[in-house]
Formats: structure tokens, sequence, C-alpha cells
């Protein structure tokens, strides 16, 4: 069994509920139904907040303002071909070096 752990009530409820459409809900959905090809179980665990535990709530806290930072706009992230054409050059390169290393020998 594979345990998930988590101190947000609200966040294991959105995911008990099989009829929601909050994209990040509906990928784990996915993802869970996906798992009975796979031997594995995966058991949800509600554990309460670590208020009041010395450290956690400046952790929390650092935590909390990088919510109010603005999200990567998507025409900043690179696109499937410019992964592609990254992943060739890097395999290609590669290559090219174990050849290099093979010639000298």
């Amino acid at each position: 069994s594979f345990p998930i752990i988590a101190d947000s009530l609200t966040a294991l409820s959105a995911i008990s509920n099989v009829h929601s459409f909050h994209p990040l809900v509906t990928r784990i959905h996915t993802f869970l139904a996906t798992l009975p090809s796979i031997p594995l179980s995966v058991t949800f665990f509600w554990v309460p907040s670590h208020g009041s535990i010395q450290g956690n709530e400046a952790v929390d806290s650092v935590a909390k303002t990088a919510t109010y930072f603005p999200l990567i706009k998507p025409n900043f992230l690179p696109t499937k071909s410019d992964l592609t054409l990254s992943i060739q050059n890097h395999i290609t390169n590669h290559w090219i070096n174990v050849a290099k290393i093979d010639f000298v020998q």
C-alpha cells in the first residue's frame, strides 16, 4: 500500500468527490484509474496541520507567500517541438562524443 498523507481535509474531500471537475482532481482521478494495471494500492490519510510545531509556522508562512508570486506565462514555457529539438541535439552530441572516444582509442 502506498500512503498519501495530507493535512488538507478540503483537498482530500475534493479527491473523494468522483464528480469533481477541478482539473487537478480530474488528473488525480485519471491517475488512480490507471492503478489497477499496477500491483499498487493507494490510501489517503488526513493528519492535523503542523500548528504550533517550532519552525513549521515560519515554513508555512514562506510557502504561503510563494503563492503570491506571478505564475509563469505559458508562452515562456518551451513548446513540444523545442523540447524535441533539444533532446535530439543532446542525443546527437552524446553519440558524437562516444564516436570520438571510440575513434581515439
